[in-house]
């Protein structure tokens, strides 16, 4: 039995009017009864517009009166809103994802993870969709426990160091969409990020370096591989204007530049070049300052040097008597006794300086004011010759020669000759003694001194004609014998 007093709920309801027969104590019935209480004809009147109305509350008490215990249904009755099927409720809650692994914003993740996501219910797997970013290729995703757990693989290893980010969208069974969380991310594992900016460690030239060649290029190293195009866009050659155009090389490890320039700098200048911090590493950091060096480029002159009267004059065999070393003329060839003559001429370098680092030229000239005879037809070629006789040639006496005077007048030739030919009118001779002064330079030490000689024969030392055919240089029409001119670079 329901012994609730209000089974319907427990809401409120107004209460109910109570319910009687009105009678007397005689058991009259209810109309006498009434006209008992309400006596005469206006009372019978009143009682005729009571009866309607307690008609109507009689029956307001009778709707509202409450059921007695659980009542069926009627039998005609259709399926409840919450059955549609008249069986189990409707499914109207959303999906979402109660786990993933990877875990959300998890990092140092392994770069061969698989991904797995659990639904909170089976899910209609024509319905899903997953993307990453960055892209990454996928095996196909394999499906478990019901259709509530995807997993999937990564075709090859995930990128080191790299932020990705899943998306997932999708629907259960019974059509209802993913709620809540659709995103996620993770990073994977790698090594620490390089965010130490580069450095310059040295540079070539120097900065301050004195006697760069014109033709130098200048490298630059750094402290680590830097993004080359980045590097060569932030270097510049400042002084002198003209110079930026040339050809980058890098080394292999990414860590050297080199930049050649098209056109040599010209000799003395003073060249200024920079890297600016637009300059980047591999990981993108930019070249904490700005990078600036300076050298100055070689220096040149030139100097002319007259003959040396001690080791500079002629004589002629089998003697070679000689009493002065005063210039007065001097002689190539033969003469009508058929006696070669051969000409030293000799130069103190002293002039020079140490410093200097290349000698880029040296010319003799030879100061010729006569010819008498054909001495190019009758002695073959004219030798200009290397040699070193000492510090001066050695005077004969007066009855007599000294064989040191025949030595150094007949010495072997150091390396081979320079051949003068002819040419008309006579004039000075000019060769180009390059090689020969270098040489001599080099070897100051090992003689002790600094010295350029050199020797003039004919091929042919007579044709024994009887007959002068010989080249002259005349102290009176040529105040000096020769000169040599010589160029150099220093620092």
């Amino acid at each position: 039995m329901n012994l609730d007093p209000n089974p319907l709920g427990s809401k409120a309801r107004k209460p109910l009017l109570p319910l009687f027969w009105l009678h007397d104590g005689d058991g009259l019935a209810p109309r006498k009864a009434m006209e008992r209480l309400l006596p005469g004809s206006s009372g019978m009147t009143l009682l005729r517009r009571l009866i309607p109305l307690l008609l109507l509350v009689l029956h307001s008490a009778c709707i509202q009166l409450p059921e007695v215990g659980n009542a069926a249904p009627p039998s005609d009755a259709g399926p409840s809103p919450e059955t549609p099927d008249g069986g189990s409720p409707a499914d109207t809650e959303s999906p979402t994802i109660t786990a993933i692994s990877p875990r959300h914003d998890s990092t140092q993740v392994a770069i061969d993870s698989q991904i797995r996501l659990t639904f909170s219910e089976p899910m209609d797997i024509s319905s899903v969709q997953i993307s990453i970013a960055p892209l990454v290729l996928f095996s196909a995703l394999a499906w478990s426990n019901g259709n509530a757990v995807v997993t999937f693989q990564p075709a090859s290893p995930f990128a080191q160091n790299t932020a990705y980010t899943i998306l997932v969208d999708g629907k259960d069974r019974s059509g209802n969409p993913l709620a809540e969380r659709k995103a996620f991310s993770f990073s994977t594992t790698g090594p620490a990020p390089d965010t130490t900016p580069p450095t310059v460690l040295q540079a070539t030239p120097g900065h301050g370096a004195l006697g760069i060649a014109r033709a130098a290029s200048i490298t630059v190293m750094f402290s680590e591989p830097m993004d080359k195009a980045a590097a060569q866009t932030a270097f510049a050659i400042i002084s002198p204007p003209g110079f930026n155009s040339g050809v980058f090389d890098w080394n292999g490890a990414g860590t050297e530049m080199t930049f050649n320039p098209d056109v040599d700098f010209p000799y003395g200048t003073d060249v200024t070049w920079r890297v600016s911090t637009t300059a980047k590493d591999l990981s993108h950091n930019a070249l904490e300052t700005t990078v600036t060096s300076t050298f100055r480029v070689i220096r040149t002159n030139t100097v002319t040097i007259d003959f040396d009267p001690m080791t500079s004059g002629s004589a002629a065999s089998p003697d070679y008597w000689r009493q002065t070393h005063y210039y007065s003329i001097e002689t190539v060839g033969d003469n009508a006794l058929n006696a070669q003559y051969r000409l030293l001429i000799g130069f103190k370098t002293d002039i020079l300086p140490e410093s200097l680092t290349t000698i880029t030229h040296g010319a003799l000239k030879w100061h010729i004011t006569g010819q008498r005879g054909i001495p190019f037809s009758a002695l073959g070629k004219l030798l200009l010759e290397r040699v070193y006789i000492g510090d001066e040639i050695a005077l004969s006496p007066a009855d007599g020669t000294i064989p040191a005077s025949k030595v150094q007048y007949e010495s072997a030739p150091i390396g081979l000759p320079i051949i003068i030919t002819d040419s008309s009118p006579i004039a000075t001779r000019i060769s180009d003694v390059t090689s020969f002064v270098n040489l001599d330079w080099k070897d100051r030490h090992s003689r002790g001194s600094k010295r350029s000689q050199f020797r003039l024969r004919f091929e042919f030392p007579s044709n024994n004609n009887n007959a002068n055919d010989c080249l002259q240089t005349d102290e009176s029409a040529a105040p000096k014998l020769a000169e040599l001119e010589v160029s150099y670079e220093y620092p």
